[in-house]
């Protein structure tokens, strides 16, 4: 019984460290693979301060109606 058992744990731990190389070894061809095919810098849109000011203003307009109706 103990021999069937030390054969059950066996299979087990080698079905486990058998996944978990397959997983490191898909992990790192992964990153090859985007490091291969590296990503273009997508520019970011140009900065509109008036749009930038116009939505903090009405941010603060929210929060104070907000504040008025729970008094």
């Amino acid at each position: 019984m103990i021999l069937e058992g030390a054969k059950l744990m066996a299979v087990g731990m080698t079905t486990v460290f058998a996944f978990l190389l397959l997983m490191v070894a898909m992990i790192h061809s992964n990153a090859w693979l985007v490091r291969r095919l590296g990503h273009e810098d997508v520019p970011a849109p140009p900065r509109n301060d008036e749009s930038d000011d116009l939505t903090h203003i009405a941010i603060a307009l929210a929060v104070i109606e907000s504040q008025r109706r729970q008094a």
